[in-house]
């Protein structure tokens, strides 16, 4: 005799009210996993790189700021660390002064939580087609109003210090 008949405990199971529930529940309301949550912070991430390398390619000082939060740094070799959107503009327009054009950023990783994100990446700089630096880049995202802005901005060189 068959102690368990599988179509016997479904429909049992389904004719319940905490089987209807669950079910309206994961169906209607599917809860997204953690990796579902830092792929869509790793798009909006993405964006707002892409969108950073377009306006670094247009030299446009004024549009790359848009994309710091009001009180954040930028930490380069060799310079003092640049602090708010004024200072910020003034050491991008330098670099465009100084004939600096291009900028590939690449994530190597990202770590994330509901307002704050840390990337962690490599870039290439070039200036008319001639690489001048290479190296890595650690970025703190804050999450404000939906978007995500650069809290931190920290660069260290892969190349040998010019004498």
């Amino acid at each position: 005799r068959l102690l368990w008949a599988p179509e016997v405990s479904l429909k049992c199971l389904v004719k319940s009210n905490f089987a209807k529930l669950l079910f309206s529940v994961t169906v209607l309301f599917p809860i997204k996993t953690n990796r579902e949550k830092i792929m869509s912070v790793q798009d909006k991430i993405n964006q707002a790189n892409a969108k950073f390398g377009a306006e670094f390619a247009n030299q446009d000082a004024a549009s790359l700021i848009s994309n710091y939060t009001d009180d954040a740094q930028l930490m380069a070799p060799h310079m003092p660390t640049f602090t708010g959107k004024d200072a910020i503009e003034s050491a991008f327009q330098g670099m465009f002064d100084a004939g600096i054009d291009g900028l590939k950023l690449t994530t190597v990783e990202l770590t994330s939580n509901a307002n704050e994100a840390t990337e962690v990446g490599e870039f290439v700089m070039s200036a008319g087609g001639t690489v001048l630096d290479r190296g890595r880049y650690i970025v703190i995202w804050h999450c404000i109003g939906g978007n995500w802005l650069i809290h931190r901005d920290i660069i260290n060189s892969s190349e040998p210090m010019v004498q």
